[in-house]
């Protein structure tokens, strides 16, 4: 157990490393590697506070995607799951029993049409999907994210022309359809060609 101190001020630590971290995700290249180390060490003590209570980890990160009392800021959504997927490759002993729990997570945020926040989906997909140890696509609910991601690797062309006329130059660091969608295209051949573990689950 974690010690009785820290545990009493769980939440709080929770909630100050998370905001640390999607201030971070908010930033610009530039700016991301001057804080890369920070971010990393945001990561590690998120790890090493799941594998002392990961119940409480998912708690928290559950009440990210309540969608009546959830932020609606895409940042702090795109954080949640970019830590989230480094707990899935970290703790694969601790999630054990909730691999239910994480597929239901992640799908309350298919919904969510921020391109910052798909491109965060499809990069904690990806985790799931390439952890062998415990099968996560193959739990029910797994069918759902692989079509997702063929949902999202059939982004049309129109689509990204409407996206890039809207943003013009406001932000060149904003995340596009076109850049969502070629990471589902390379994820789609990855998973037909070297995912033998998903073979049941591609294809029933």
């Amino acid at each position: 157990r974690v010690n009785t101190i820290v545990q009493t001020h769980l939440e709080q630590i929770w909630n100050a490393l998370h905001a640390q971290y999607a201030t971070i995700q908010g930033m610009g290249a530039a700016q991301l590697t001057e804080v890369i180390k920070n971010a990393n060490e945001i990561l590690r003590t998120i790890e090493i506070i799941g594998r002392y209570n990961c119940d409480n980890c998912l708690t928290f990160v559950q009440r990210t995607f309540d969608p009546k009392s959830g932020p609606k800021d895409p940042l702090p959504r795109t954080a949640t799951l970019m830590m989230l997927k480094h707990m899935v490759g970290r703790l694969d002993n601790e999630l054990e029993g909730y691999k239910d729990t994480l597929i239901a997570t992640v799908k309350t945020s298919l919904t969510d049409e921020n391109y910052k926040v798909r491109k965060a989906v499809v990069q904690c997909i990806i985790a799931l999907a390439n952890n062998k140890v415990n099968n996560y696509l193959t739990c029910e609910g797994g069918t759902d994210l692989i079509y997702y991601i063929a949902k999202n690797a059939a982004i049309t062309n129109q689509t990204v022309a409407e996206w890039e006329a809207k943003q013009g130059k406001k932000d060149p660091d904003a995340v596009s359809p076109a850049e969502v969608r070629q990471m589902c295209v390379n994820m789609l051949s990855l998973f037909v060609s070297s995912m033998v573990h998903l073979d049941k689950v591609l294809w029933p």
